[in-house]
C-alpha cells in the first residue's frame, strides 16, 4: 500500500531554505537608511569643551547667539529625571539635547567657540 505523501516532492528543510546561496544579481551591497530615528543618529555632534555645557550657554555672548526654544511643561525625552538646562524641562540631559548640539555645532564651525574647545 503506497502512501499519499510519496508522490509529492519533498520540502526543504529550513536550515536548507536559508542557507542556498543567492546569485550575485540579488546581492546588494549594505546601504545605511537616510530615515532618522532613535539610536545613533539621534546624537547631536559631539565636541570637548574647556567648561561644562549648562556653562557654555550661560557665557552672554554665546547666550545671545542661541535660539532659546520656547519653555513648555512636557517631557522632552524617555528619561523623566533628567534635566535640560537649555530647554529648561526634564526628559533628556544636556549632553543629549540635540537642539543645543546642532546650534553648538555651527558655532563650531563658524570659530564662534574656538576659544572654549579643549585642543586635541
Amino acid at each position: 500500500m503506497k502512501s499519499a505523501h510519496a508522490s509529492r516532492p519533498q520540502t526543504l528543510r529550513v536550515h536548507e531554505a536559508t542557507t542556498k546561496v543567492k546569485s550575485p544579481a540579488k546581492q546588494q551591497p549594505y546601504q545605511k537608511s537616510n530615515v532618522r530615528g532613535r539610536g545613533r543618529d539621534n546624537v547631536p555632534p559631539g565636541h570637548d569643551f574647556i567648561v561644562e555645557l549648562k556653562d557654555l550657554i550661560a557665557i552672554p555672548n554665546i547666550t545671545e547667539r542661541l535660539k532659546v526654544p520656547p519653555k513648555t511643561n512636557k517631557r522632552l525625552g524617555p528619561n523623566k529625571n533628567a534635566w535640560c538646562e537649555f530647554h529648561q524641562a526634564y526628559g533628556h540631559p544636556i549632553r543629549k539635547c540635540l537642539a543645543l548640539g546642532h546650534q553648538l555645532d555651527e558655532f563650531v564651525k563658524n570659530g564662534l567657540l574656538r576659544d572654549y574647545l579643549q585642543e586635541k
